[in-house]
């Protein structure tokens, strides 16, 4: 028995079919389509890369890939917009690069000097956390895509152990999807909006450190030579303030004044070698870098700007700082979803299925099909409403007190960095203003230096180190300035990508200090009997690259005393070019004669042409005066009258330390290394001339370390003894040096060896020691014919 069914039924069932498959594919379209945000987002930049970003936000994809391939860089890899690509690429499912981004990105080897810009540059296109905080914006648009594919149908297969008992249920309910949809979508828009946010302040706090750290760098690489310097200073005078107090000139209580200032600059170095480390290490970290090559940068400083009235930066903060243009942007949509909230209709719930089953009907498994809607409704729609409504006011009236915080601390901060801006500019002026003031006072000094009116070389060397004190002062004042201009700029939200360098320029305070002291182990020097290459420039400039090259820093030079009366200049420009090249240099010479009485007018000439050339050549002034008098080559010394040789001797340097002291010169002198054996009064020979003179050069000529140490035992007794320094002569006479095929290796080795045994055993008690190389001539000989050897 069949059922006649009405037309009318199946006209509707048919239209109801229709309805439901057109609102169901108009919905899958919706979501498979390109989706973005559609509130108003606070742009990052306007560079190319922040305006491909924000297409990328709006869901412009082919926009943004097409601005992202015009900022790939001509020197630095830009991995924010490799990263970027591929998420386009992936969203859109193209075939994307496989390359490791982050494969081959030390550029440090790419850049002879690098310039802040593009340090700042490598940073912004390379730091891990900018990029990270790109990742977070691709994840955060991720989510809005999902949230755009919310509503998806939910299928049903239920099974009936009946005959065509399969039963298949499609249902959606489709005005609750729309409204979850919308919420989802309202919620992941405004954590993309956020991520962005996120990324801007990241990028900013990461390049005003790397800015600030860049400046801390360039500091410390300035502070340290005139720290250095100021350490030459200071030795000096230490060194000429015990001159004065053996002479009764000087009060014994300032040598400690003076031993303590060496030791805190000492410190002062090293403190500003560990920042300047530290920063190097901080700078590499910051730009992404994972090689371990060096990085050297160009001297520049950031460009101040000059700030209005406080009122007016306030103002303009207020109006355009990212934060709190974000912040009202909260503010706003908060309000907009409180409007919707009020004014939101009831739920309203369309289901449809779709599917057959039971064993009465007839159409088979594609048929059936319902549709139905239901409205759901509290009782008291308008009380709930206005709970809604204030609920949301509650949450805006949150908002506004958090941007009325925010606007006071960024108020604070800007206000903050433009009073250290202030202040930092009217230290700097009074820093100057006592700069000039102390230029003035050194220049009388020195002028009074140089007519031989001078008081004593302490006073003038005191004035130098409280002139270098003030070029130190106003070099960090200016790092102030430039760190306290980076703090304004970055609290008042100004883009940080457009700062401005301009290269530092070469400072003339430098002319009047002595080159900085060696930081080796140990010094080494070198004997100089045959200055040939005074009076020529090409001679002249390869012993200087030659000393360069052996790392030596004191010429022993020899200074005839009638060129020293007669020819004076010609000293002058090989001194001024050692002075540049941090070279001492020492005024030698001597005669076994000298400490007769007959030969002392010539010892007389040769130290008062030394004192005159000093006077007159303030600024390529002889370090020291070394003496090498050696009477034990005089006949006399071989017969009854050694005795009284030896009295004459020792009073030869009562009488030279006296003269060297008076003119505030160190004196040096050369003496053999058995000179210990020789008596004299109660004690040796050795111990007279160590107590007076001021360094000596032991001549200890052996062809094995173990030798020379054994010689030198007493002498290492005397340096800790008197706190002097000890100059260890060693030959480069061939017969000297242990039997090797490579002559230069096996000197060297020898010579360093020697070196660290005899350091290791002074234990840093004396001021400091070296290795004297005799001589030039024999040493240049010998390198040479062992390089003529090997070829």
């Amino acid at each position: 028995m069949y059922s006649i069914q009405d037309p009318r039924v199946n006209t509707l069932n048919t239209i109801w079919r229709q309805v439901f498959w057109v609102v169901f594919v108009l919905l899958l379209l919706e979501g498979c389509s390109t989706v973005g945000v559609s509130r108003p987002v606070p742009s990052p930049g306007v560079a190319l890369f922040d305006q491909a970003l924000m297409a990328y936000a709006q869901g412009e994809l082919m926009q943004a890939a097409e601005l992202l391939y015009q900022v790939e860089p001509t020197d630095v890899r830009d991995l924010r917009a490799q990263d970027l690509l591929d998420a386009i690429h992936q969203e859109r499912g193209d075939s994307t690069d496989e390359e490791d981004p982050l494969r081959n990105t030390d550029i440090s080897s790419s850049f002879s000097s690098m310039s802040p810009e593009q340090l700042l540059k490598i940073v912004e296109y390379q730091n891990p956390e900018i990029r990270q905080a790109l990742f977070r914006v691709i994840a955060a648009r991720a989510e809005l895509r999902e949230a755009n594919v919310s509503f998806t149908p939910e299928f049903s297969v239920l099974t009936r152990f009946i005959p065509s008992g399969i039963f298949v249920r499609l249902t959606q309910s489709i005005i609750d999807g729309i409204v979850k949809r919308a919420e989802r979508m309202s919620q992941a828009e405004e954590d993309l909006i956020a991520a962005i946010a996120q990324y801007s302040d990241v990028r900013a706090a990461v390049l005003r450190r790397a800015a600030s750290e860049y400046l801390t760098l360039l500091n410390a690489e300035g502070l340290l030579p005139l720290k250095e310097s100021a350490l030459v200073l200071a030795l000096e005078s230490k060194r000429v303030g015990a001159l004065l107090v053996n002479h009764g000139r000087q009060s014994p209580r300032d040598i400690p004044r003076l031993r303590d200032h060496v030791l805190d600059l000492r410190e002062e170095i090293a403190t500003i070698k560990s920042r300047r480390s530290i920063a190097h290490y901080t700078l590499k970290s910051v730009m992404g870098q994972t090689g371990t090559s060096d990085v050297a940068y160009e001297h520049k400083s950031l460009v101040v700007d000059t700030p209005g009235q406080i009122e007016e930066v306030i103002q303009s903060v207020n109006e355009q700082h990212p934060q709190l243009v974000q912040a009202l942007a909260h503010i706003q949509q908060a309000y907009a979803t409180k409007r919707e909230t009020f004014w939101s209709l009831p739920r309203v719930d369309l289901q449809g299925s779709y599917g057959a089953g039971g064993s009465g009907r007839r159409g088979g498994f594609f048929q059936g099909f319902t549709l139905g809607a239901r409205i759901s409704a509290p009782l008291l729609i308008w009380p709930l409403q206005r709970a809604r409504s204030d609920r949301e006011q509650a949450f805006i009236d949150v908002l506004e007190m958090e941007w009325s915080r925010l606007q006071g601390e960024i108020t604070v901060n800007v206000v903050t960095a433009y009073e250290d801006l202030r202040s930092a500019h009217a230290t700097l002026k009074w820093i100057r203003a006592e700069k000039t003031h102390r230029q003035q006072e050194l220049h009388i000094l020195e002028e009074q230096e140089r007519l031989g009116k001078a008081k004593d070389r302490l006073t003038l060397l005191e004035a130098r180190m409280n002139y270098l004190k003030t070029v130190e002062q106003e070099a960090t004042q200016h790092l102030a300035i430039q760190q306290a201009t980076l703090d304004l700029r970055y609290s008042s939200g100004l883009s940080l990508q457009g700062m401005e360098f301009l290269p530092v320029k070469e400072s003339s305070n430098m002319r009047i200090l002595p080159s900085a002291p060696p930081t080796a182990l140990f010094d080494r020097a070198l004997w100089v009997w045959q200055p040939d290459f005074l009076d020529n420039r090409e001679q002249r400039k390869f012993f200087l690259d030659f000393v360069k090259l052996r790392n030596i820093q004191t010429i022993f030079l020899s200074v005839s005393k009638n060129r020293i009366h007669d020819a004076s200049d010609l000293y002058k420009p090989f001194i001024t070019q050692a002075h540049q090249n941090g070279l001492h240099v020492h005024a030698l010479n001597g005669d076994p004669s000298w400490v007769l009485p007959e030969g002392r007018q010539a010892a007389h000439e040769f130290i008062q042409g030394i004192v005159h050339y000093n006077q007159q050549h303030d600024d390529a002034r002889f370090d020291a005066i070394h003496l090498d008098v050696e009477p034990y080559t005089l006949p006399e010394w071989d017969t009854s009258d050694r005795q009284a040789l030896i009295m004459q001797y020792v009073d030869f340097f009562d009488w030279a330390h006296h003269m060297t002291a008076s003119a505030a010169l160190p004196l040096v002198v050369d003496i053999p290394s058995w000179l210990d054996k020789e008596s004299y009064e109660n004690g040796t020979l050795m111990e007279a001339v160590w107590s007076r003179v001021d360094d000596v050069a032991v001549m200890a000529y052996h062809d094995h370390p173990r030798k020379i140490v054994k010689a030198l035992q007493d002498e290492i007794g005397y340096a800790k003894r008197h706190q002097k320094r000890l100059w260890v002569g060693v030959s480069a006479d061939p017969r000297h040096i242990a039997t090797s095929d490579d002559v230069d290796r096996s000197m060297e080795f020898q010579w360093q060896g020697l070196g660290e045994h005899i350091h290791t055993q002074l234990s840093g008690e004396v001021e400091s020691f070296g290795i004297a190389i005799h001589d030039y001539r024999r040493y240049q000989r010998l390198l040479l014919s062992e390089a003529l050897v090997a070829l």
